[in-house]
């Protein structure tokens, strides 16, 4: 390993300033708008890209028309210097006893009503810690802990990719119910096929879970097509509609129990139809990261310890 270290710098142009510019590059799609409307910055950027380019002996970025595009090895270079800043921006915290940040990605919904409540009460046990929460879909979440953008997400388990090298820990169950004004339940006597023959349902646009539960819910002479529906984009959307107009019924994950439930106004109604439909979720977290980040790795395993209790509650 030593004969390997010293090789590596005995070549001049490797340096973390020129590590973080191809970072900068990279998350902003070129050079040009990396540092828009500046040339004397754009000149710099292209200057240490191409230094580190003869260092590597590789092409980082390519012609494409009038501008440059990233290529692969740009890219995969830019993922290894996001970790190695990542570490010692870690080591850095433990050694000026400064705050420590830590990046979770997970959709809107699950930040909502799953991530936020673990993080209020965890910053209780890590005075030094410091959270960004990034909103973002399934795929966006898996390619940014890939990629070192965030530290840690939490996706649906089934679109855990094992090619991406993450490491997936727990399962957190998802269960879903019927939620409507406490006044419709009684009225149609709490059975949920009367109720979704005759009262509009706030549904999601398109997406996995809406045509599934369409599958489930409308297939054969289960029932009918509910003729009136109002659509929208996130669950957390379809509960504002719900909250709003007391005349419509939403199928929503029982996480929303914590909000709609507190004074009897609404009416939570098992669905047994979706009782095995498996959409849970799991944390996602680089290995690689864990192997020199131990920060990370002490607060990733109450993180997650805490979101699997709290998701069953």
């Amino acid at each position: 390993m030593q004969s390997v270290m010293n090789k590596l710098f005995l070549k001049k142009g490797l340096s973390l300033d020129r590590l973080n510019s191809l970072i900068q590059v990279v998350d902003s799609g070129g050079i040009a708008a990396a540092a828009p409307g500046d040339p004397v910055r754009q000149s710099q950027f292209s200057r240490q890209i191409s230094q580190l380019e003869t260092f590597f002996g590789a092409n980082l970025t390519e012609r494409s028309g009038k501008g440059i595009r990233i290529t692969r090895e740009g890219r995969e270079l830019a993922r290894i210097s996001r970790r190695f800043v990542a570490s010692l921006e870690e080591f850095h915290g433990r050694a000026s006893t400064r705050n420590f940040e830590i990046r979770i990605a997970a959709s809107g919904t699950v930040l909502d009503w799953l991530v936020i409540p673990v993080i209020v009460d965890l910053r209780l046990k890590f005075p030094e810690l410091q959270i960004q929460l990034i909103g973002m879909k399934t795929k966006d979440t898996a390619e940014a802990v890939r990629d070192g953008l965030a530290d840690i997400g939490v996706i649906r388990k089934s679109a855990v990719i094992s090619s991406f090298r993450l490491e997936a820990n727990g399962e957190i169950p998802v269960r879903y119910q019927l939620f409507c004004s406490s006044e419709l339940a009684r009225k149609h006597h709490y059975e949920t096929t009367r109720i979704l023959e005759e009262i509009p349902l706030v549904t999601n646009m398109g997406g996995e879970f809406r045509d599934r539960m369409e599958s489930i819910l409308f297939s054969g002479e289960k029932l009918s097509k509910n003729p009136v529906r109002i659509e929208c984009s996130s669950f957390r959307e379809a509960m504002g509609i719900l909250k709003r107009d007391r005349g419509v019924c939403a199928i929503l994950p029982t996480w929303a129990r914590t909000e709609l439930l507190l004074d009897n106004q609404y009416a939570g109604i098992d669905l047994p139809t979706l009782e095995n439909y498996d959409r849970s979720l799991t944390v996602i977290i680089d290995s690689k990261q864990l192997e020199n980040r131990p920060f990370l790795r002490k607060f990733s395993r109450q993180f997650n310890a805490r979101l699997c209790d709290d998701s069953e509650n």
